[in-house]
């Protein structure tokens, strides 16, 4: 019989192994499905939310699929699992969990053990708050993964946390959903990497993947806390979540799942808050915070000894002996940004002697705050509620990783640094420190490093918040606190635009448009005619260039620039508007113009108008010729007039012609074609090429998506302006209107209103002219055989954009007819000689 038993036991553990690759799913999910990885990230104070997870939906995944990743030294509630009979788990332990990118490299590695690299199944990188339904992802995994693409959550993008300037990416706070084939390829950042916030860790994934050209999949199945109770029936993971909120939530997905714990909130702490106010406006800032969260509230406010004699009979300003606040040229955010020694060391100072001047027997907790920090103090204080007890040296905060052999993590001090009573003594014991960070130089900075010689752990939260990233009021029912909000603390104004973005003390609406181009296919008309419509609001100029152009290098576009410069140019918010611009040079701009408007506006609407690439070369060509600037056109590196060089004579368009016909006789290929600012064999000049339409927009709709981009039709904006118009409108999502398309602007008809050589003055009056007057005047004479060497030359071009139109689902303008586009067999011209295919477009 033992014989008998042992060997059951064996066929037995034999099933158990051989099975715990297949995935537990619903019907209609076959058994051979490849799986899903499950890596659960816990911070060290997040057992019962681990042990809430355990109890509940990890009950339906095979043991071996589930991947616990915590720090070194920490368990994070494991024992939670065999309370919950769940006695199988793998565990990996890293330096820090909020590098999302050192998490999945050590995910990586383990599931190469034991997974082969051919294998076709995903992993899922999810915090311990956040509640998952793994039947319900593995049933669509199979039967629609085109939902989910290779790398797949909800997305965000720089605009929408200003902090970062990174490409759009999946938040890590409602799950990270990769296939393991694109996990395999991408090169996570280095080990020595500096500081960064889970927010950080979280882009640079996305930033490793789009090098393999895997771009983020949003998909509204990743939701946030607020919307699942609504929308749970389709969800497959929501968060953040308390763990009575797991709890509850999994009752009613899985009545009969029967959760053998109940979570327990503690008693709620006593917390204090210590305000860092600027001593340039303590007045308003206590003023502010005493009105808005601080009421009712243990505050404390923190001044230099010069500034807090204003406040005699006020116990609550308490004054510091400081040193002269350093005199700087810039602003309060200027100075801080740039990270100035003697702005820091004059912060640095101010910490540390607010942290001495605290009573550590008052409170179990100290919350140390900005003064344009805004709290939501009853979800701090439960949040605080959740950590150990205030006798154990602990600090809460905004966590940034450090992988560099410096030193461990530091936290962010803006949204808000919380210090047990304990880690407070220690604290008032530490002595100065150099500054080692360029991210966390300051008063946080200071405070991290004594944390670490002191031996305070230190933990990060989901709570805190640096900023808003979407409006506050949609946020102020998770979070505890928002740093940058309105000066002093009070609650923020929401601009009413339909994608507003904060950043610090500043907020604007995101552009939902632009016209990208083509250059001379009626942009100028497109942007002054939709600007008339009363939702639309335009900048103070037409084409910004902002991204960069053919004739200036796109330059990698930084927060401040966007904000103070770009974002500055448009009008400010109003009611439900729609701003959009119009740079027609975006078009036919490298790969990293278009990777920096990704950085911080993925969701934008993209315009382009096509022209027939022939007469547009023509219209360009005699549009620089009227400004004067043919010769800078060419040349990119000489910015000078072609008034401004001795005896120039700008080049004929008939000897541009010549050009570009001997060009393709030696160089037949027009994939080797390039002009400025791009590389290649073969130079063809910038008013030839830019009308290749189709390599430009195969290079765009490369990042954006399809339903992004609309196309028009040149000859609709001259024939049917008011149909078009509709359409467009339509598209941008802009109620009816009836736009006025009189009159046409900047046409080589009317650019005499500006002298030759000067800047062109378009748009307004000035440059409109009635398009019956247009009609009347004879255009401008063109040889017919530089005619027909721009129109051989666009012949295989134009089939190449035929058939990518036709394959993306694009209307096809008129002017590209299918005897034109399918004319891609005609022999090259020999060298030498002229090929006559274009006499059929004049026998028409």
């Amino acid at each position: 019989m033992k014989v008998c038993g042992a060997a059951v036991a064996r066929l037995l553990l034999f099933w158990w192994v051989a099975s715990a690759g297949k995935v537990r799913v619903r019907r209609g999910v076959p058994r051979e499905h490849p799986g899903v990885i499950y890596a659960v990230v816990a911070e060290g104070f997040q057992k019962a939310h681990v042990r809430a997870a355990a109890c509940t939906w990890m009950r339906f995944v095979p043991r071996l699929h589930v991947v616990v990743v915590t720090e070194k030294n920490e368990t994070s509630g494991l024992e939670g699992f065999r309370a919950c009979q769940f006695r199988a788990v793998q565990h990996v332990r890293v330096k820090n969990v909020v590098d999302v990118t050192l998490v999945l490299s050590h995910v990586r590695e383990l599931v190469s053990r034991w997974k082969s690299e051919k294998w076709r199944g995903w992993v899922i990188v999810v915090q311990a708050y956040t509640l998952v339904r793994p039947q319900k992802l593995a049933y669509l995994l199979h039967t629609r993964p085109e939902e989910f693409g290779a790398y797949s959550g909800r997305t965000v993008n720089a605009s929408q946390s200003p902090y970062l300037g990174f490409l759009p990416h999946v938040s890590h706070e409602h799950g990270i959903l990769i296939r393991f084939d694109a996990l395999l390829q991408a090169q996570m950042p280095t080990e020595d990497a500096d500081f960064r916030a889970a927010e950080f860790g979280a882009a640079m994934v996305a930033n490793a993947l789009w090098d393999d050209g895997v771009g983020p999949t949003s998909n509204d199945r990743f939701l946030s806390s607020d919307r699942a109770r609504d929308e749970e029936e389709n969800a497959v993971t929501w968060g953040p979540l308390d763990p009575d909120e797991i709890l509850a939530a999994s009752a009613r997905l899985w009545p009969t799942l029967r959760a053998r714990w109940r979570y327990e909130r503690r008693p709620p702490p006593r917390v204090t808050f210590a305000v860092l106010v600027r001593e340039s406006r303590a007045a308003d800032a206590v003023k502010d915070i005493r009105a808005t969260w601080g009421a009712r509230r243990a505050v404390s406010f923190f001044v230099g000894d010069d500034v807090a004699t204003a406040f005699v009979n006020d116990d609550s300003v308490v004054g510091l002996r400081l040193a002269p606040r350093p005199v700087i040229e810039d602003t309060f955010y200027d100075a801080s940004l740039t990270k100035a020694d003697e702005w820091n060391a004059w912060l640095r100072h101010k910490v540390k002697e607010v942290v001495r001047s605290l009573n550590t027997t008052s409170a179990d907790w100290v919350v140390l705050v900005d003064d344009d920090t805004y709290v939501e103090a009853d979800r701090l204080i439960a949040a605080i509620s959740t950590f150990p007890n205030p006798d154990e040296p602990v600090a809460v905060g905004r966590k940034f990783a450090r992988r560099s052999n410096e030193g461990g993590p530091l936290l962010g001090g803006g949204p808000g640094i919380a210090m047990s009573r304990a880690a407070l003594g220690l604290a008032q014991n530490c002595g100065n420190f150099p500054i080692i960070s360029a991210t966390v130089p300051g008063g946080d900075g200071w405070l991290g490093q004594c944390f670490r010689s002191v031996g305070v752990r230190v933990y990060g939260d989901w709570r805190f918040k640096s900023f808003p990233r979407h409006a506050y009021a949609t946020l102020q029912s998770r979070y505890a606190s928002f740093h940058r909000m309105k000066a002093g603390g009070g609650t923020p104004h929401i601009p009413s635009c339909r994608r507003p973005v904060y950043h610090w003390t500043t907020t604007a609406c995101l552009p939902h448009y632009t016209i990208i181009g083509a250059q001379k296919a009626g942009t100028t008309s497109l942007h002054y005619f939709l600007g008339q419509h009363p939702k639309v609001r335009l900048p103070w100029k037409k084409e910004l260039n902002f991204w960069g152009s053919p004739r200036k290098p796109p330059i990698d576009v930084g927060v401040r620039g966007f904000i103070f410069k770009y974002l500055k140019a448009f009008p400010p918010p109003v009611d439900e508007v729609v701003y959009g611009e119009s740079s027609p040079d975006y078009l036919v701009g490298p790969p990293r113009l278009i990777k920096n408007m990704m950085r911080f506006v993925p969701d934008m609407k993209l315009v382009v108008s096509l022209r027939e690439p022939a007469d547009r070369t023509v219209s360009a060509y005699y549009n620089k010729l009227a400004d004067g600037t043919v010769h800078r056109h060419l040349n990119v590196a000489d910015p000078r007039l072609d008034s401004e060089i001795p005896d120039y004579k700008p080049p004929t368009l008939d000897d541009l012609a010549s050009a570009v016909n001997s060009t393709l006789s030696s160089c037949p290929d027009h994939a080797r074609h390039f002009t400025m600012l791009e590389t290649g064999d073969c130079y063809v000049n910038p008013f030839v090429l830019h009308g290749y339409y189709a390599r430009y927009l195969k290079r765009w709709l490369g990042f954006y998506p399809r339903r992004n981009l609309w196309i028009v039709d040149f000859d609709d904006l001259q024939n049917s302006p008011a149909t078009l118009m509709r359409d467009l409108s339509d598209f941008l999502g802009l109620h009816a209107f009836k736009f006025s398309t009189e009159h046409v602007y900047n046409t080589r008809n009317n650019r005499g209103v500006h002298p030759i050589g000067s800047q062109p003055r378009v748009g307004g009056i000035v440059s409109t002219v009635s398009k019956s007057l247009i009609e009347k005047r004879e255009p401008t004479r063109v040889d017919s055989m530089t005619l027909g060497i721009l129109r051989y030359y666009f012949h295989r071009p134009d089939a190449e954009l035929r058939r990518f139109l036709e394959n993306e689902g694009f209307r096809m303008p008129r002017w590209l007819d299918p005897p034109r586009a399918n004319q891609n067999q005609d022999p090259p011209p020999r060298a030498g000689t002229f090929f006559w295919p274009w006499r059929r477009h004049f026998g028409r």
